[in-house]
């Protein structure tokens, strides 16, 4: 079976990990063991896409100085093709502290760059491409991603999918996140299908306004570490079997797969 072609938009974050707790209002917080890697959602979901051996288009923004260099690279070595508009800004950084009990805080510093339907973008990979995933904010942009075959939309864009009126092919949010909670029912239009992750109890789906089918979470393959982009690769691992034909059924089984992973190692990615 020949790589999908996979279009991934969203932004991009250079992102500083570090093990500690987070401080009080006031405090001093010394953090350990630092590192810093390209992160963000629409980052994590595309390397995971690369490394499950899709062909990896990703339309971003990013801005300047050695961050967004950085970033860039960090890309490139991935296999990830890289279109990015060039912003005037510096890029958006984060930083990420892991606590004892492998969740993490996020703290982003800067506005997150989104991409522009009047960007100058080669907006022909979607008609060309298996699947898109899109996680970036302009409506028309994802009136755009909807010529794709297969569009997977997470439910942190609802706002721009309110506005768009495009039904996407799967539409994925989380139980334990305010920010990726909705009703299927408020949608219109309706989302093919819904998918609904619920962490360590695994999660929920149907398809066509059809009766919910749950799934059972998929084991770590070793001690729970670090919580960070568990649910960005669950969404890689979906999109990914989605756009080598698979059922929505079997297409969660392989994203619980890479979710586990994700949290039994250090940072965003197998290294």
């Amino acid at each position: 079976m020949p790589a999908p072609s996979i279009v991934v938009i969203g932004h991009v974050e250079w992102v500083t990990f570090a093990s500690g707790r987070h401080p009080l209002t006031g405090e001093i917080a010394h953090l350990a063991d630092p590192y810093s890697l390209a992160g963000g959602g629409a980052v994590v979901t595309a390397v995971e896409l690369a490394r499950l051996g899709a062909q990896v288009t990703m339309l971003t923004v990013l801005g300047v100085g050695d961050a967004a260099e950085r970033a860039r690279a960090f890309l490139a070595n991935e296999g990830i093709s890289v279109h990015a508009v060039p912003a005037t800004v510096e890029q958006t950084q984060a930083l990420t502290i892991i606590d004892e009990g492998a969740e993490r805080t996020i703290m982003v510093i800067g506005d997150n760059l989104h991409v522009a339907a009047s960007d100058r973008l080669p907006w022909e990979a979607l008609d060309a491409c298996d699947a898109v995933y899109f996680t970036g904010t302009d409506p028309e942009v994802l009136v755009r991603a909807r010529r794709a075959p297969c569009l997977v939309v997470t439910a942190r864009r609802l706002a721009a999918l309110r506005r768009s009126r495009v039904s996407p092919d799967v539409l994925i949010g989380s139980a334990s996140d305010p920010a990726e909670q909705f009703d299927p029912e408020d949608l219109d239009p309706r989302p093919a299908a819904v998918v609904i992750t619920e962490g360590r109890l695994g999660g929920r789906h149907r398809a066509n306004g059809g009766a919910w089918r749950r799934w059972d979470a998929t084991a770590p393959p070793g001690q729970v570490v670090d919580s960070y982009g568990a649910g960005d690769r669950f969404l890689a691992g979906v999109t990914m079997a989605l756009s080598q034909g698979a059922e929505l059924a079997d297409a969660v089984l392989v994203g619980a797969a890479c979710g586990a992973a994700a949290v039994a190692c250090r940072g965003p990615y197998t290294l």
